[in-house]
């Protein structure tokens, strides 16, 4: 009964009702959304066996700002825990040279121990794992594949039966296929898995270490901090009796850049009180769980969008309440005769608490339609590494999520229903129908509360506004950076040479000096040129250690970090960097010739102070001769990402220091894809077991340098938006509906000689009084609250005045123009009429 009479009285009102449907829409359909998104990513399982004991162990070394363990750690660790039921190691930055399907293309891969599959509880749907024999050095060949490539390349043929694949030269045997969905933690975009295969002895001596990623099981008994602690022991123990561990410097390679952690820090850590001395620098262990480490780039931006999303669905409540207490005001005289023919409170309030409800549930179904909708202009809308962390986590509006709709749409019947009710229940009936022939005069108590909701949202919308605004200014200071380079007209593509025909320093060369022989050719190049690291990208050589001529020997592993890039003679003026002083490289700088080096800004301030660099030498932690002659300073390059200040870095002549690994850097004024399509020709005409990959601009890769904060400034900015319309709204519909029930006063005040000015300006007094009392509150709380957004800004602070300026400006401007509609109605009551009414 009292849902039909509900569905009847909202009928009647379409207008209401739609207005009503459609704000709760907006408020429920952003929070489905964000709850979908945090839900999938932050509190899913992760896909794997009993996944609340896997951890991640790493090492945090924060002057390399880096995380990242050695595979003689996995060794002694998987040895010796009494803390761990299983344990792996891994190195997801492998992709290797897929050569028997067709053309060459390379494909993701990882490296894993025999004991990964195992440790994650994970077992092959066909075929088997990794057997230990295989995986050793010069161990039989071996792959795992996932079902999705194995669907690819064998459409006709069942999972398990004998295939192989020819991988970087060699050919290898798929022993088996991995189960569908399977997910590789943090990669998932990994297709094969291939054998980690380390040389035990070499690892255990420490002399020069794989970099691994170690994943343990931990016993049901054991948590985080004693498993930590006993990791730590048994590494200390390791380390300190290994004869070949570094002890005043350290040197960490990757075959390619990002091979270097999981992911760079942005910022060196200050080492906690537990960081100890090991392999010559300061650095502490960390014991994490799983899921943890893998949201850890995620987690911030979700918790803020929650945070953001929860506030404009508080708004939508409050508007939608405001429109309810403007509905039971008008409703007073038919609440009057209800209470007259013998209706109680209770039933008073429960009729219109199941308005609400009925409200709600239609907002919440609306809602669903605007948060699958939303999920969708999300995930597009993404930096795509993001997107594909949220894909892989399944992010959908699934059982859930829908129950979350609904649960939250009852909620919030009871949030924005429950004042109206209690306002509406208590009429007086005798005084109802005395006054039931005026225009409805509201009690202080309902008055008081609107204007409370009203205040409220403009104080909410002015913490999303400064939030905005933070943003924005972050993103208008780190696009006025200059990078170091010109990204214009420069396309790059990265090759890696086959590991056994090209495993000679010489023959590295010689394939490379051929490759930019035929580059330079081609019509349109201004400048072709290669180097093993390239802006925006992490480098794949990072030591710490090395010492200036005549300067005195740091103290050991408290040396700068420094990056060293092998570079041919043209990488500079193909990337347009600026050579401060000195001179480039020269193609007589080659092996025989002297060891020359050039410096960026920071190492030569660093090392040299004011002194000119030009001429001196530099000598590397752990090398041996006079080291190499400075030659040129380069400015500054924002290598490891916009907002990672530079560190030392040093540029060889690659003719000097030969790499397998290298981007080929084209300046051309010409298509970027028919010059793609060039190069992978002449690759192919030079070796056709190579694949040109990781295909991009230099515009491209500025742009997606730029994704993620572009992104999250987008999203909070309309997330702003909303709540200035909604806040907006909210006082044009208190004040709107203030002039309708003053009419009588102001009818009266215009006959006794008031100026339309006047009246105009006591509602426009009366509407800016909440706007200013809600933008003060509003302020207090954002500087509050903008604390939490420092680690997403750049070059402004939490507290930066130009924005805690403009933000009231345009708030007060826009509640301004919602007051003045209403204002100039009130000018234009005409007092015969009001008085006639009465």
């Amino acid at each position: 009964m009292d849902v039909r009479q509900a569905l009847r009285a909202l009928a009647a009102r379409p207008v209401f009702t739609a207005a009503a449907v459609l704000t709760l829409a907006l408020g429920i359909g952003g929070s489905t959304a964000i709850f979908g998104f945090v839900r999938a990513v932050l509190f899913r399982p992760l896909p794997y066996a009993d996944p609340g004991r896997l951890v991640l162990v790493t090492n945090v070394i924060p002057q390399l700002r880096a995380e990242l363990a050695g595979g003689g750690d996995y060794l002694d660790w998987r040895d010796r825990s009494r803390s761990l039921a299983a344990i792996a190691a891994y190195s997801p930055s492998d992709s290797v040279t897929l050569t028997n399907r067709g053309e060459a293309q390379r494909v993701p891969a990882a490296r894993v121990s025999a004991s990964f599959l195992p440790t994650l509880g994970i077992v092959p749907a066909g075929g088997r794992n990794f057997r230990p024999e295989e995986d050793r050095p010069r161990g039989a060949s071996a792959v795992l594949v996932t079902q999705g490539m194995w669907r690819r390349l064998f459409p006709d043929v069942a999972p398990g039966e004998e295939r192989s694949l020819e991988l970087d030269g060699s050919l290898h045997a798929i022993v088996g296929v991995l189960p569908a969905g399977f997910v590789f933690p943090g990669h998932p975009e990994v297709e094969l898995l291939l054998p980690l295969a380390l040389d035990e002895p070499s690892e255990r001596a420490r002399g020069r270490q794989k970099i691994v990623q170690v994943i343990g099981r931990l016993r049901p008994e054991v948590t985080l901090e004693p498993a930590r602690k006993e990791l730590e022991a048994i590494q200390a123990a390791a380390v300190a009796a290994a004869p070949a561990a570094p002890r005043g410097g350290m040197m960490i390679t990757g075959a390619a850049p990002g091979a270097l952690g999981p992911r760079p820090m942005a910022e060196a850590p200050a080492p906690p009180p537990n960081a100890r001395r090991l392999y010559g620098f300061d650095t502490f262990l960390k014991v994490v769980p799983l899921q943890r480490a893998l949201v850890a780039d995620v987690r911030p931006a979700l918790l803020l969008f929650s945070a953001a999303v929860g506030l404009v669905m508080l708004m939508a409540s409050a508007n939608t309440a405001n429109l309810l207490l403007a509905r039971a005001a008008a409703r007073q005289p038919e609440m009057a005769v209800r209470a007259a023919l013998g209706a109680g409170r209770g039933r008073l309030a429960r009729q219109l608490l199941t308005e609400s409800a009925v409200l709600a549930l239609l907002g919440g179904a609306a809602g669903l339609v605007v948060a699958a909708l939303l999920i969708s202009a999300l995930l597009a809308l993404m930096p795509p590494e993001i997107a594909a962390t949220f894909r892989s986590a399944a992010v959908r509006v699934d059982a859930s999520v829908l129950v979350f709709a609904l649960l939250f749409s009852l909620a919030t019947s009871v949030l924005f229903g429950l004042a109206p009710a209690l306002l509406a229940a208590g009429v007086d009936a005798g005084e109802g129908l005395r006054g039931s022939n005026r225009s409805a005069s509201p009690g202080a108590g309902r008055r008081r509360v609107r204007r409370l909701l009203v205040t409220a949202e403009v104080a909410v919308a002015f913490v999303l506004l400064v939030g905005a605004g933070l943003l924005v200014r972050s993103f208008v200071r780190l696009t006025s950076l200059d990078p170091g380079f010109r990204s214009g007209q420069v396309v790059t593509v990265a090759i890696e040479l086959e590991r056994t025909q090209y495993a000679a320093p010489d023959a590295q060369l010689a394939f490379f000096d051929r490759l930019l022989e035929r580059v330079h050719a081609l019509p349109g190049v201004q400048w072709a040129a290669a180097g093993d690291s390239l802006p925006l990208k992490p480098f794949s050589m990072v030591m710490i250690g090395g010492a200036a001529e005549g300067g005195p020997p740091a103290p050991p592993g408290r040396g700068p970090e420094l990056a060293v890039c092998a570079v041919t003679p043209d990488y500079f003026r193909a990337l347009g960097m600026t050579v401060r002083r000195g001179r480039p490289f020269l193609a007589t700088d080659r092996a025989g010739a002297p060891e020359v080096a050039i410096v960026n800004e920071t190492l030569a301030r660093r090392l040299w102070g004011g002194e000119d660099p030009i001429g001196k030498r530099l000598r590397f932690a752990r090398a041996e001769g006079a080291g190499v002659m400075v030659v040129g300073v380069l400015a500054d390059v924002r290598h490891e990402g916009l907002e990672t200040p530079p560190r030392g870095v040093v540029y060889r002549p690659f003719a000097q220091d030969p790499r397998r690994f290298a981007f080929v850097v084209v300046r051309a004024p010409v298509d970027a894809g028919g010059l793609v399509s060039a190069l992978r020709h002449e690759v192919a005409s030079l070796d056709r077991g190579l694949a040109v990959h990781d295909m991009a601009t230099m515009d491209r890769r500025l742009a997606d340098a730029m994704a993620p904060r572009r992104f999250n400034t987008l999203l909070l900015g309309a997330f702003g938006l909303v709540a200035l319309l909604l806040s907006a709204v909210g006082l044009y519909g208190v004040m709107a509906h203030a002039v309708t029930e003053r009419t009588r006063e102001l009818g009266i005040r215009i006959a006794v000689g008031a100026a339309p000015a006047q009246v105009r300006a006591l509602v426009l007094r009366q509407g800016l009084a909440m706007a200013v009392w809600g933008a003060a509150i509003g302020a207090a709380a954002a500087l509050a609250g903008s604390r939490a957004l420092r680690g997403s800004l750049y070059g402004v602070g939490p507290a930066d005045a130009a924005t805690f300026v403009a933000v009231p400006v345009v708030l007060l401007a826009v509640c301004a123009i919602a007051c003045e509609l209403p204002a100039r109605r009130a000018t234009r009551v005409d007092p015969a009429v009001a008085l006639r009414a009465e």
